[in-house]
């Protein structure tokens, strides 16, 4: 990607005063505007504070931040030939630095190192969103806050993931820029089980309603809930999909387990989200992704998202097998619409020692 120009607008400001490096690339492209071109997740050398207009995917339209971060994701509009959309990540502190804070830390803070990160102004919270990440020794936690009042889908303990080797990523994902979702969708035969490797928007089964692919099957588990008391428990805030089990021609629904993760290829706090069904009398399938932190106004990286929960896995004791099996239902590189696709098509086994 070349330096933006001083013609590019208010953006280009970003870049011109910081070195950094592409983490990503995605062809993308927006159905309801029309827009398509490159998508960009770069990172900062060094965290920064951004301040501006940025945009919500998913809710397509804007909101004003002002942001301590490292990693951006950034919309190269290929007809007007300019960046014209910036999407910034909270980035960690690592418990140096962060936003000037000039109107002081909540007294819930006090006694605890603290940093801020974050300062939002979105549509329909009522109020300016303030996030602070705290320590305690060394466990990071993030607490977000309106007003006064600590608001919960902004707050959490954060895991820590690792820094993935990009090398190693491309050599699992097997690289072609063609692959579409929507050639995916196909039935999948787990042990005596039928299902679909993907789970979807609502109880119809088409290409143009599936949500994420599935990349895990926990075997040994006879309900979801308890394959989600080993990563974030039951969450009240995700939206609820659906998977079609057809041996038994039912539809189960979750709203998934999810929770903050710092991610050091980015410096930068994400939430991690899972989706289980229970598709057998002893077999769970779940679906993996990235929200992005607060605003999520995009979600995916399914290939990344696999990775973390299987090392949450591995840490809380499971048996990982994790490349088990090959489910046709590989993405991208391409980011559609608020989606960043990229999935390299094969599902984790996970299973309790024995």
């Amino acid at each position: 990607m070349q330096k933006p120009r001083v013609a590019d607008g208010e953006y280009a400001q970003i870049f011109v005063k910081q070195d950094y490096h592409v983490v990503f690339t995605h062809d993308w492209f927006n159905r309801s505007t029309g827009n398509y071109g490159c998508a960009y997740l770069v990172r900062f050398e060094e965290p920064r504070e951004v301040e501006g207009s940025f945009w919500d995917f998913l809710h397509n339209r804007s909101y004003k931040a002002r942001v301590w971060t490292s990693s951006l994701h950034v919309f190269y509009d290929a007809k007007k030939e300019r960046i014209v959309l910036v999407d910034p990540i909270v980035s960690g502190s690592l418990k140096s630095e962060g936003l000037a804070d000039h109107e002081g830390a909540p007294i819930d803070l006090y006694g605890k190192e603290h940093f801020l990160l974050g300062e939002f102004w979105l549509a329909g919270l009522g109020g300016k969103l303030k996030i602070y990440e705290t320590w305690e020794g060394n466990q990071a936690t993030i607490v977000g806050y309106l007003g006064s009042n600590v608001e919960p889908r902004f707050s959490g303990k954060a895991f820590t993931a690792s820094a993935f080797n990009l090398r190693s990523l491309w050599a699992e994902y097997y690289f072609s820029r063609l692959v579409h979702p929507l050639s995916g969708l196909a039935e999948v035969s787990i042990d005596s089980s039928i299902t679909y490797n993907y789970d979807f928007q609502s109880e119809y089964v088409s290409a143009r309603n599936i949500d994420w692919p599935v990349s895990f099957i926990f075997k040994g588990f006879h309900m979801a809930g308890e394959v989600k008391s080993y990563f974030f428990g039951e969450t009240p805030f995700g939206n609820e999909m659906k998977m079609l089990v057809k041996t038994s021609a039912s539809w189960t629904g979750d709203r998934g387990t999810k929770g903050l993760i710092y991610l050091p290829l980015i410096n930068g706090y994400l939430y991690g989200h899972m989706r289980l069904y229970r598709i057998g009398e002893d077999l769970v399938a779940g679906t993996s992704h990235l929200d992005q932190f607060p605003v999520e106004s995009w979600s995916g990286y399914s290939i990344l998202a696999r990775k973390i929960f299987v090392e949450m896995a591995s840490i809380r004791g499971l048996n990982v097998k994790e490349r088990f099996s090959y489910l046709y239902n590989r993405e991208g590189p391409i980011f559609e619409d608020n989606h960043p696709r990229l999935h390299s098509g094969y599902v984790s086994l996970i299973r309790k020692h024995s």
